[in-house]
């Protein structure tokens, strides 16, 4: 197959959100908590949506006609302290939360990197596109992270005493 920068760029995205999607669904896989299965259910959506978006790129590089336009992101989950308290601060799904927030932050790295070297407008806006809807991700993430390791040190008392 021919290679260009932008080919190779598409291709590199396709792999890591495929990656993203795999640790998603494993993690979903081994909740045992419904409202955690659902948020990484919709985190394995919307990798997926990702992968759909940078497929029909690809094949638009080698197809004439119109460009895909981009889906609209419509986030369901939402951090609530139910959620938070359904993962255990130092378990297996807050240990993915910890790896996901770095896929994330690798993510955002590589696709501002890929708009920034972009040669045509509208891979520029694909990039920039999938960098800031991965930005909502890791603020989620990260969120939760945060609530997450406070739950630790309160449960284990690292906080300081007055």
């Amino acid at each position: 197959m021919t290679s260009s920068p932008a080919i190779d760029a598409l291709k590199e995205a396709l792999l890591m959100e495929y990656r993203g999607k795999a640790l998603y669904e494993s993690a979903r896989n081994s909740a045992a908590d419904p409202e955690v299965r659902d948020l990484f259910q919709e985190l394995a959506d919307e990798e997926q949506l990702h992968i759909n978006t940078l497929g029909d790129r690809f094949k638009a590089l080698h197809r004439p006609g119109p460009t895909p336009g981009f889906p609209t992101h419509a986030r369901k989950t939402v951090l609530t302290r139910s959620l938070a308290k359904a993962i255990a601060g130092a378990g297996y799904e807050a240990a993915v939360i910890s790896a996901a927030i770095e896929l994330e932050k690798a993510a955002i790295a590589f696709y501002d990197r890929a708009a920034g070297q972009a040669g045509e407008d509208e891979q520029r806006k694909l990039f920039a596109w999938l960098a800031d809807w991965e930005k909502g991700h890791l603020g989620l993430l990260a969120d939760l992270d945060r609530e997450l390791k406070e739950k630790v040190w309160f449960d284990h008392q690292f906080w300081p005493l007055d």
